[in-house]
């Protein structure tokens, strides 16, 4: 059942939706891989125009003139596996005519680097059609406000602590004579000037 006010609410990072005290959180965001369309480009290195190829992760792709060809996993930034390079790339099975598989890095970024390779073909990875995933989490915190009321508390404390001194001041009369003495808890500057003044003050009584 569709709740009125609450369709098609987006849902992003530092936004969260909240219902009736529920929220809901995007807490992860990122390729999902599998449905995505990876598109390539096979020249023989013989020479020739180039065969665009469409290909899913895991499916394996008939090339012209024997061998196949099939798309292992893809990463937006290669940067953490090869330093050098940056971009996004994929790595594929290439079976040759009539050869074992290898493992072939094709760059986006770095079209020609695959002929570094010497191949009896040449790929080039073009672009891609990537599916997207995003995670949700959902919370309920019933018991948030006594947080906050601790917080505001703790925060009252350190004020008090930190900026309001605890003073003392006795005074005793003996036979006529008066003696003052006074402590501070911290400031001692502060209260030395307030206790002088009212020393003043009271001499003039």
């Amino acid at each position: 059942k569709v709740v009125p006010g609450y369709e098609n609410v987006p849902i992003v990072v530092n936004s969260p939706l909240t219902y009736k005290g529920i929220t809901f959180y995007q807490s992860s965001y990122g390729p999902a891989g599998e449905g995505s369309v990876y598109h390539l480009s096979v020249r023989s290195k013989n020479g020739g125009a180039p065969v665009k190829l469409t290909a899913r992760q895991g499916e394996n792709i008939p090339l012209a003139g024997g061998g196949s060809l099939q798309v292992i996993e893809a990463t937006q930034d290669v940067r953490p596996f090869m330093r050098m390079y940056s971009g996004p790339a994929i790595r594929v099975a290439y079976a040759p005519p009539g050869g074992s598989p290898q493992s072939v890095v094709l760059l986006r970024d770095y079209p020609d680097l695959d002929m570094q390779r010497g191949g009896e073909h040449i790929f080039t990875y073009d672009s891609a059609d990537e599916k997207y995933f995003t995670g949700l989490q959902v919370a309920k915190d019933p018991g948030v406000w006594v947080v906050w009321v601790g917080c505001a508390l703790m925060i009252v404390g350190i004020c008090i602590a930190f900026f309001l001194s605890h003073k003392r001041i006795w005074v005793r009369v003996t036979n006529g004579r008066v003696t003052v003495g006074g402590t501070a808890s911290k400031n001692q500057a502060a209260f030395e000037l307030l206790f002088e003044n009212l020393i003043e003050k009271m001499k003039k009584v």
